[in-house]
Formats: structure tokens, C-alpha cells, sequence
């Protein structure tokens, strides 16, 4: 057949469209992994509606190191364990979003963000207000990795899993308290291949199958 015979020949060229692929704007899934409160006066639990992991969507250029990431609305209760009863305090956050730029080729620090989106607090109990008062009614940027911020948090990087960047990893790293307390929340990114780049893939794999056949 035509197409199998134009196949074969063209693996090496289709294989090679994905790996350009990769290496420009690319869709992702962006999927929000975990979050925990590390040590420090104030540690507290989180407690995330929709249930972690859940996911958005954006673009990461990882030749160019740039990136923007979004996710759905959700909330967070905060309960702080060093109040007793508790403090706790329910926080609602609607259109995040980053966008920023990150040390490019094979992942590293992240160097520049900028955030968009609004939080609402809500206080739980007779003691939520206090968390409410450190909540911002605004969503945040990322902060450069290494970055002497609020406490001497260490910011955040991005780090890619693999050679051409699937299933990459961010790291978070936000001051809690003054004591040692931060916030670490992981975000994981996978490439979504486009329609066209994986009609062309599976044809030169259609192709190598039936050569492997005659062969046999």
C-alpha cells in the first residue's frame, strides 16, 4: 500500500516532529499534586476541595523557558493545630494563574512570575479570623528560586524529569512563620503532543510494523 511505503521511509521524520514539538510551546496538563506545612511555630493541615490532585491546563516552552499555568477554582481549609481549639478558616481562590519564566534546555530555577486571581477567607471558628488576616486577596506569584523572601523562603524551581521534558515537576516553597515554617506545594506538568505530530508518529509506526512483518 502507498501510505505503509511512505511510512516506513518517514519514521525518522516523524519521530523528529515530535521531538521539535517539545521543544516550543506546548500544551500541558498541569495537575496540582500536594501541598504540606513543614515544621515552624504555626503547622497546620490543608484540606483541598476538589481532593488533591486535580487539574488545569497552560503552555511550558522549555527551549525558551517560559510558561503559563492555570487552574480551576477550589478551596483550602486551614486548620492550625497550634491554637487550641484550632484556627481554622476556609479560603476560596478563583482564576489562578502564573506565568513567568524559568532557566531553559534541560529545567532549573525559576526566574520571573506573575500571578492572577482572587482568594476569599472565611473564618470557621472563633480563631479563623487570625488566619484570615494572613491570607492575600490576591493569588500569589511564584518566587524566583533561591529568593531571601517573606522568612528566607527558598522559592521555587521547576525540574524536568526527562530529556524532553514529560511529566516535569515544580517545587514551592513559601514562608509560613518566622520560626521556620513554610509551605511546600509540588505541581506537575505533562506535554499534550498535538493531533497532527501524533498522526504522523503513528504512521511511521504503521510503517516500521508491517516492515517487520515482510521481514518475517
Amino acid at each position: 500500500m502507498l501510505i505503509l511505503r511512505l511510512a516506513r521511509p518517514g519514521l525518522v521524520g516523524a519521530l523528529a516532529l515530535v521531538w521539535a514539538g517539545v521543544a516550543s510551546a506546548t500544551p500541558v496538563i498541569f495537575t496540582f499534586a500536594s501541598s504540606a506545612s513543614l515544621g515552624g511555630a504555626f503547622a497546620s493541615t490543608q484540606t483541598f476541595t476538589p481532593p488533591l490532585p486535580f487539574s488545569g491546563a497552560g503552555d511550558v516552552d522549555e527551549a525558551a523557558g517560559t510558561y503559563t499555568l492555570s487552574l480551576p477554582a477550589f478551596t483550602v481549609v486551614i486548620d492550625v493545630l497550634a491554637l487550641t481549639p484550632g484556627a481554622e478558616a476556609s479560603v476560596l481562590t478563583t482564576g489562578w494563574s502564573q506565568t513567568g519564566t524559568f532557566a531553559g534546555g534541560a529545567g532549573g530555577a525559576v526566574t520571573s512570575s506573575s500571578a492572577a486571581g482572587t482568594t476569599t477567607c472565611t473564618s470557621l471558628n472563633a480563631f479563623g479570623s487570625l488566619v484570615c488576616g494572613g491570607v492575600l486577596p490576591s493569588v500569589a506569584p511564584w518566587p524566583p528560586t533561591g529568593a531571601a523572601g517573606l522568612f528566607g523562603a527558598a522559592g521555587a524551581t521547576i525540574n524536568l524529569t526527562d530529556g524532553i521534558g514529560f511529566d516535569g515537576t515544580i517545587t514551592v516553597n513559601t514562608a509560613n512563620d518566622p520560626n521556620g515554617g513554610q509551605v511546600q506545594s509540588i505541581y506537575r506538568y505533562s506535554l499534550v503532543p498535538e493531533p497532527g505530530t501524533m498522526l504522523l508518529l503513528g504512521m511511521g509506526l504503521i510503517g516500521l510494523a508491517s516492515s517487520g512483518r515482510r521481514r518475517a
